[in-house]
């Protein structure tokens, strides 16, 4: 008999699920889904000057934020466009390959 230490210590499939994003995506997805959380995390810290701009704005003018600090947004906006767009996540996608988890479905019968 197993002790009940060793049924913790071993996940099971729900459990790596509820690990990776609610269990609302796919198994297939799930891959893609954390490399694109990967690529936005490295974009926020190649744009970090302009983020603290656009944040250092938006205290200063309060409310005012959406007229006074267009300009900060933009080119905030700009800079994670150059990282997060779909040819660099192609790219980061290529170059991580190798990393991607591979998961095959057996088929379910009788």
């Amino acid at each position: 008999m197993s002790s009940p230490n060793a049924a913790e210590a071993t996940p099971n499939r729900e459990d790596q699920k509820n690990e990776w994003r609610g269990s609302r995506l796919q198994w297939s997805k799930q891959a893609e889904h954390k490399l694109h959380q990967e690529l936005n995390a490295i974009a926020l810290e190649k744009c970090y000057a302009k983020t603290k701009a656009f944040v250092d704005c938006s205290h200063e003018h309060g409310l005012l934020v959406v007229f006074k600090c267009r300009q900060h947004n933009a080119d905030l906006n700009a800079c994670l466009h150059e990282y997060t767009n779909p040819e660099a996540f192609a790219a980061f996608k290529a170059s991580r390959t190798e990393e991607i988890p591979v998961v095959v479905k057996t088929p379910k019968g009788p």
